[in-house]
């Protein structure tokens, strides 16, 4: 009985409900598995060295994908940087084709010259879209001195491989591959460790190294990758020059920019672990890059509550995103919090929404964030709203963003990136 009165009585208040309401509850989308091939064209999702699982899990915004290599399976969150440790996967199957032993390093370097050049990562990719390459490589090549009150990021290794010696040619090493050095790859590092253990200790033979550049199809369609040579040439500082050099560098960057940052706040978030030396680098570069625009010091503020790699990974993205649009596209005069993000106010007035999302779907918590952005855009402060993502979004978010009067620019690496090779 009890049952049944409970069954009569949830279907009358079903019945009592506004029909808006139960329209509301009905229609929101839930995260759901989606195919591989509809995000990556066939030479990403199947190579020599790997396989992409066919099913995808989408969380709302970001796809997880399920990377099979000859090395291990990798769990990767991000259509990013699935395409970082595919290009990974080819350099890591170079490496493995050198033998350490008891022959000069020399026979590294004539190996390295033909190793997987032009290979593409996350952190290498802004001073395409920031303009000038060779200044920014000055300004980190030219030797600091100061207080450096510095602790290691999660990204580096344990204290013999902090010896500056070793780094130094670690560093070498993930320039010859074309490779960052501070990836959290596991099997990379592995790999550059060894390397880079035997060339220290005195000793390194080298069986020929294949290229694999040259059989490895251009990534396209995300701004942050990228085969220019300013990106090669910013990859290649940030592995050679010492990290405590970096963070001294990009403390006087932060300093100048005029924030409103006390020196302890700069230190606290240069010292945040889950954020790469090359992560700060690219992020303090990406601010700079937008000088004058107002709130920049919110995304110091937004790192300062990072508690993961994946969340620093997301916001560095969405500072690389934001200075390729004020560069190549308008002009923005102002940041504005977006619930645990930023939104983009131009010159013109108009907010944009800069997202690295690779699917968005309608679902309750997105549905929620668009309805209190448009209550802002129609407002009467701005002069219109507008989505800018990466990714792609699905049939009913559109449906619903362009009810409410937003332009939506989706896989916008291109229109972000306009003189992409």
């Amino acid at each position: 009985m009890h049952t049944a009165f409970r069954g009569l009585f949830i279907a009358c208040l079903l019945v009592l409900l506004p029909a808006s309401f139960a329209a509301t509850q009905i229609e929101y989308e839930l995260p759901d598995d989606l195919q591989a091939e509809i995000f990556l064209p066939e030479a990403l999702w199947l190579g020599e060295h790997h396989r992409v699982e066919s099913k995808v899990r989408n969380d709302g915004l970001f796809n997880q994908y399920s990377l099979k290599s000859s090395f291990g399976r990798f769990d990767v969150k991000t259509t990013t940087l699935l395409r970082i440790r595919i290009r990974e996967i080819e350099a890591i199957s170079a490496m493995r084709g050198i033998e350490t032993g008891d022959t000069a390093v020399e026979a590294l370097k004539r190996s390295g010259q033909n190793s997987v050049t032009g290979a593409k990562n996350l952190l290498v990719h802004p001073v395409r879209t920031l303009g000038n390459a060779a200044l920014m490589v000055e300004q980190l090549y030219t030797r600091t001195t100061g207080t450096v009150r510095r602790n290691a990021s999660d990204a580096e290794g344990g204290a013999f491989s902090q010896l500056v010696g070793l780094a130094k040619v670690k560093g070498e090493i993930a320039n010859r591959f074309g490779v960052n050095m501070y990836s959290r790859n596991p099997v990379l590092q592995q790999e550059l460790d060894r390397l880079a253990r035997a060339a220290f200790l005195g000793g390194l033979s080298v069986r020929l190294a294949t290229s694999v550049a040259s059989s490895f199809a251009p990534v396209m369609g995300s701004v942050l990758l990228t085969t220019s040579s300013a990106a090669r040439l910013v990859n290649e500082m940030i592995n050679s020059t010492p990290p405590a050099e970096m963070w001294l560098q990009n403390k006087r960057t932060l300093l100048a920019m005029g924030l409103g940052l006390s020196e302890d706040k700069i230190e606290n978030f240069l010292n945040r672990g889950v954020f790469s030396p090359a992560m700060q680098t690219i992020l303090v570069a990406s601010l700079s890059a937008m000088d004058g625009v107002k709130n920049r010091v919110l995304f110091i503020k937004l790192a300062l509550d990072v508690g993961s790699g994946s969340r620093a990974q997301l916001i560095t993205e969405l500072a690389v995103m934001s200075a390729a649009f004020h560069k190549n596209v308008e002009a923005i005069s102002e940041f504005t919090p977006m619930a645990k993000l930023l939104s983009a106010v131009t010159t013109a007035g108009v907010m944009h929404v800069l997202l690295p999302a690779d699917y968005m779907i309608w679902s309750q918590q997105n549905a929620r964030v668009l309805d209190m952005m448009s209550n802002r855009a129609g407002g009467g402060k701005y002069t219109g709203a507008q989505l800018w993502m990466l990714g792609e979004v699905s049939g009913k978010m559109r449906t619903h963003l362009l009810s409410r009067d937003w332009r939506v620019h989706t896989r916008a690496g291109r229109m972000l990136r306009p003189d992409a090779e």
